[in-house]
């Protein structure tokens, strides 16, 4: 969501309004909002930035079979960056969801071990260690295929209920995809707001409306934002703007 947030923030600074629009019924983007959104790109980067403290967020990202790796192949991700995001994600299927004494090679094999485990003298009952999976339920198998229409997951009822109806044909692939894809974005209501959570959203309130948090939001970004040291010239704009709306 944060990189998808970025793109559409980066579109918006990048809609020069010194430029022909291709469109004559829509305006081009006003300046005081340009600003806005290139503040609220350089708190986003500090976020993104976070990603990379915890590999949850990135193996939840591949685990959408309609993005995998090539989602971030498409968004200029280094071959070394992509190198390790796939090593992250072998080593995670390998370590949680493949309980194998030898580690995981590239070609999936079907396989079926058991040892014998020993409670007393007389207890020689074998466990099994793994049962016989399908060829295709592995994780390089996955990564190799491309990736499936959006429609489709859409289709399906989103990812939850995708990688739940693949339970019966994949059911490794589809229970390291239901633990990932399933993973809350926060915990705490308040962190939606970012940094300034707290001071935008009480901990004993959780109800503002959209349009004041957007306001309020708006504001403060303008407020703080490196570009902009006179407040006071943004809230001139803001006032002009309100008269000409009401006619005054």
């Amino acid at each position: 969501m944060l990189h998808s947030l970025r793109e559409s923030l980066q579109a918006a600074v990048d809609d020069d309004p010194g430029q022909q629009p291709t469109n004559q019924n829509i305006r081009p983007t006003p300046v005081v909002i340009r600003i806005a959104c290139y503040a609220s790109i350089l708190l986003t980067d500090k976020y993104i930035n976070f990603l990379e403290d915890c590999d949850l967020y990135i193996i939840a990202m591949v685990m959408c079979p309609d993005r995998k790796l090539q989602w971030f192949k498409d968004r200029g991700v280094s071959p070394r960056r992509l190198h390790e995001i796939k090593s992250t994600v072998i080593d995670t299927f390998s370590e949680h969801y493949v309980f194998d004494a030898e580690p995981l090679s590239d070609e999936p094999q079907r396989k079926s071990r058991s040892r014998t485990e020993t409670k007393s003298k007389w207890d020689k009952s074998e466990k099994p260690l793994t049962g016989v999976y399908p060829s295709d339920d592995h994780i390089t198998v996955y990564l190799q295929e491309p990736p499936i229409s959006s429609s489709l997951i859409k289709a399906s009822g989103g990812y939850l209920k995708y990688w739940n109806d693949a339970r019966s044909r994949q059911p490794l692939l589809a229970q390291m995809g239901l633990d990932f894809c399933s993973a809350p974005a926060t915990s705490v209501d308040a962190e939606h707001a970012f940094s300034t959570g707290r001071r935008e959203v009480s901990f004993m309130q959780h109800n503002m409306s959209s349009q004041t948090f957007k306001a309020r939001m708006a504001v403060g970004s303008w407020a703080k934002n490196p570009l902009h040291s006179n407040f006071q010239a943004i809230s001139d704009i803001i006032q002009k703007t309100i008269s000409r709306g009401t006619g005054a």
